[in-house]
């Protein structure tokens, strides 16, 4: 059976492919030895020194293979069938760990793709001479593309075991030269690249473990070892020319991924989009520099185009989709902070403006892919969710700002069910976040004690040290997660919340209950008397009420403007993400943007959450820290005024109805209905706004867990006529009462 070191072994294009710079060759990793002991400037020229040899080498073989491909259809074929044989053979390379008795090294496969990048670069500026029929014709793809068997693999859209348009392509040469490409960077670049980031992860894993032992980073062997096998890799992971290739390889392929009709775009394999997507995320991690200069406006155009809600029927893969965000955020958000360069998130064919506010298409449809997205990445899992929402936030927050985006977020307003949906997530996701963040701060800070007490963290167990430390690492990664989400989603609710068309949506029977419900709960992990999540770890206590003690001296430990609380503190807050005192701004914004609304003031009244010394309280500190301003804090002092001559007014309706019977109780909540309504799936009535809420989390009838959706409820007019004039009976009693 076949096999890639046999290829490599028995063929002159594998004997000649398989030279390089591997990181396992100890002709290359011992160049690399006792690394962290030496200099930058060292490291650089060894790589350097190791990447022109390499380079020569790739040129050589490059031309080698052009020369035997030019040379008529009798040297064409077999090169090109042995690439074919090549990645037929090779298709278990992208797995974790590659059986290497079957697929053939890495540098093998790396030179494939280096090779074959080269010889498109006669059309890679010119997506239209790409044919897509290539993929869908076995007779020329040679079962690279398999649609069934153990070689098969995902198609972008469904039932695409078939495709109607022929495959007439002129120059066949071209399409062939593409996906063989297309393939070869999938096995070789793009699984490097998740590799590499694996062998960081875990250089990185081992210095972090070493310091919390206090062990010696620069001479530990093991460190050294790991160390040099990434920057082995690097040599020709990184190596400019080929991350270059492969950048505008990938540009082209999002242009022919624009092109193509929607059919033939469901028929493509689905790692055309994801290895674009991975790969310029890797390569803005890890070598961004290489960027520059580079048109990546067509990947901005096919992200854009594959979020739309006109494409989720056809892009239907949430990690998928989640990857098309995490490139808009990575690549394409202009930030000043992180010091991107303006030439990758800037369009210099309009006049260098980002492309998020120059291109047409994601002027229209964007703001709404992107709400339809923070609904869509709860699939991811648990902790992946996290990072994507806080960069959909991220992006949001851009649009919002931007006044091209304005009219997108007016049709959003429009659309009651999608919108609805996306700010039930958002209320989900704050309590779910903040529940988790109070719960884990203090358990970090215990550690951090525990660790700074040489005698009691030397008096346990390497055993027990290590248990504890392991714990600790996952309470701080999850905190790390977290926080930049709960942040990101406040201020989201935050600007959202400025826009009065939005503001009457979050005020609707089935979200405002819970809108209140989730700012007063958040509120009261900040200020309310059961903070106590923050006062043991002494983040928060000071900094809320304003009692900061700041040193000035020289000769201090601590620095200017640190709050001091009494050994309290988690070590390096901002490494958390942890800033409350922006949390509770952000917050009382929140508030003042709703607190002159009755409807608010009534759902404030009625939750468990609210009282009149958590409210006070927080204005009080609001007004203490400077948090709002003039009119905002204004509205916002109003507030618990507010609320209790409202809820005197509450207490008097609800007197009235302290006797009802029970079939004008609402079943779940047993409250006096406002607007009943019939479930036809288990007879019962229930109010409206009950069960809409419920719906929001659960399509089910609560009562027999039958399907159940908004439009099948039947209002239960008779019971509400009874209902309106038993009220009115009992209105007419009490006004009679208080006449007399």
């Amino acid at each position: 059976r076949r096999s890639g070191p046999g290829l490599e072994k028995e063929t002159l294009l594998g004997l000649v492919l398989r030279i390089g710079t591997p990181m396992d060759n100890k002709a290359v990793s011992t160049q690399f030895q006792g690394v962290a002991r030496r200099s930058r400037n060292d490291v650089k020229n060894t790589t350097d020194g190791l990447r022109r040899q390499l380079r020569i080498y790739q040129d050589a073989v490059h031309n080698f293979v052009r020369s035997l491909i030019t040379s008529g259809e009798e040297g064409r074929k077999p090169v090109l069938q042995w690439f074919t044989d090549a990645l037929l053979v090779n298709t278990g390379a992208t797995a974790l760990r590659p059986d290497k008795t079957k697929v053939s090294n890495p540098q093998t496969l790396q030179n494939i793709a280096v090779v074959l990048l080269k010889l498109c670069e006669r059309f890679m500026d010119d997506p239209s001479r790409v044919h897509p029929g290539f993929v869908w014709s076995p007779e020329y793809h040679g079962g690279i593309f398999a649609t069934d068997g153990e070689d098969a693999f995902p198609r972008l859209g469904e039932n695409t075991e078939s495709c109607s348009e022929l495959y007439d392509a002129k120059n066949k040469f071209i399409p062939q030269c593409f996906f063989l490409t297309a393939r070869a960077l999938h096995l070789s670049v793009v699984a490097g690249a998740s590799h590499h980031t694996n062998i960081t992860r875990q250089v990185n894993h081992t210095a972090w473990s070493l310091r919390q032992r206090n062990g010696d980073v620069t001479n530990d062997p093991n460190f050294n070892y790991i160390l040099s096998m990434q920057l082995a890799n690097e040599v020709s992971m990184l190596s400019p020319e080929m991350l270059i290739d492969s950048l505008r390889f990938f540009n082209l392929s999002s242009g022919f991924l624009m092109n193509i009709s929607d059919t033939a775009l469901s028929f493509m394999p689905e790692h055309l989009v994801s290895d674009i997507c991975d790969f310029v995320v890797f390569v803005n991690r890890f070598a961004e520099k290489q960027m520059e200069g580079v048109d990546l406006g067509r990947v901005f155009k096919v992200v854009v185009k594959l979020l739309s809600p006109q494409y989720a029927d056809i892009v239907k893969n949430y990690n998928l989709r989640a990857k098309l965000g995490d490139v808009l955020h990575d690549i394409y958000l202009p930030s000043d902070e992180v010091g991107r360069s303006s030439s990758i998130s800037c369009d210099p064919r309009a006049g260098g403006q980002p492309y998020l506010l120059s291109d047409a298409t994601a002027q229209e449809s964007l703001a709404p892919s992107l709400l339809l997205l923070y609904g869509e990445v709860e699939h991811t899992g648990y902790y992946e969710k996290m990072g994507h929402r806080a960069n959909i936030a991220s992006l949001l927050q851009f649009l919002w700002e931007s006044k091209e985006h304005r009219n997108a977020f007016r049709i959003i307003t429009q659309n009651k069910t999608s919108f609805t949906t996306f700010a039930n997530g958002i209320m989900n996701e704050m309590n779910s976040l903040i529940v988790t963040v109070m719960e884990k701060l203090p358990e970090i800070r215990s550690v951090q004690l525990r660790m700074a007490n040489a005698q009691e963290w030397g008096a346990l167990s390497e055993e027990e040290r290590e248990t504890v430390s392991s714990r600790h690492e996952d309470n701080e990664q999850e905190v790390k997660r977290a926080l930049p989400l709960c942040n990101k989603t406040l201020k989201m609710l935050g600007f959202l919340s400025t826009d009065s068309d939005i503001r009457s949506l979050f005020l609707m029977d089935e979200l405002c209950p819970r809108l209140v419900n989730m700012l007063l709960h958040v509120l009261t992990k900040l200020v309310g008397a059961k903070g106590m999540e923050l006062k043991e770890v002494g983040m928060v206590l000071n900094l809320l009420h304003g009692y900061f003690s700041y040193t000035t001296s020289t000769n201090s430990k601590h620095n200017l403007h640190t709050p001091i609380m009494n050994n309290k503190k988690v070590d390096n807050p901002e490494s958390y993400n942890f800033r409350p005192k922006e949390m509770l701004s952000d917050l009382c914004a929140i508030f003042s943007s709703y607190a002159d609304l009755l409807v608010f003031q009534e759902h404030c009244a009625k939750s468990g959450y609210y009282t009149n010394d958590l409210m006070t309280k927080a204005v009080k500190t609001c007004s203490k820290l400077g948090l709002l301003k003039d009119k905002s804090m204004e509205v916002f002092a109003a507030l618990p005024d507010q609320v209790q001559i409202v809820s005197k007014t509450i207490e008097s309706d609800e007197a009235l109805t302290i006797d009802a019977p029970d079939e004008f109780l609402d079943p779940l909540m047993l409250t006096f209905m406002k607007d009943p309504v019939l479930l036809p799936t288990s007879g019962t009535i229930i109010d409206r706004a009950t069960i809409k809420q419920h719906l929001l989390n659960d399509p089910n009838d609560p009562f027999n867990r039958k399907e159940l959706s908004i439009d099948m409820v039947e209002p239960a007019t008779e019971l509400k006529e009874r209902m309106t004039k038993w009220l009115e009976q009992k209105r007419a009693e009490r006004d009679s009462k208080m006449e007399e």
